[in-house]
């Protein structure tokens, strides 16, 4: 999972490399799931079409309740999620958590 937001500089700068990573993997094998924190979620939106990050996106405002229960303090933040539900490894940086990604799925 990543938590990102159109006004966020280090989420938009790392999109590219999360959609390249995403591409580049078995979906059978992992899948990413987007949390967007905007408050104007059609902007968001409007930035998944254009960029085309195919892989799910939901819309969660800029109040959300499972952002205050994972423990969001600043954007972005990812989080790798094992097949048993558990945390694996979490970062703020797409280059600390991309190599537990791979990892992952290529063991």
């Amino acid at each position: 999972m990543h938590v990102w937001a159109s006004w966020c500089q280090p989420c938009m700068a790392s999109m590219p490399r999360v959609k390249t990573t995403h591409d580049g993997l078995d979906p059978a094998k992992i899948q990413f799931v987007g949390l967007n924190i905007d408050a104007d979620k059609e902007r968001a939106r409007s930035l998944v079409q254009k960029g085309d990050w195919s892989w799910a996106q939901n819309y969660l405002g800029e109040d959300s309740d499972l952002i205050r229960q994972l423990a969001v303090s600043s954007a972005p933040a990812y989080f790798l999620i094992g097949p048993d539900g558990k945390l694996v490894a979490s970062a703020n940086h797409w280059d600390e958590i991309r190599p537990a990604i791979e990892d992952s799925v290529n063991p």
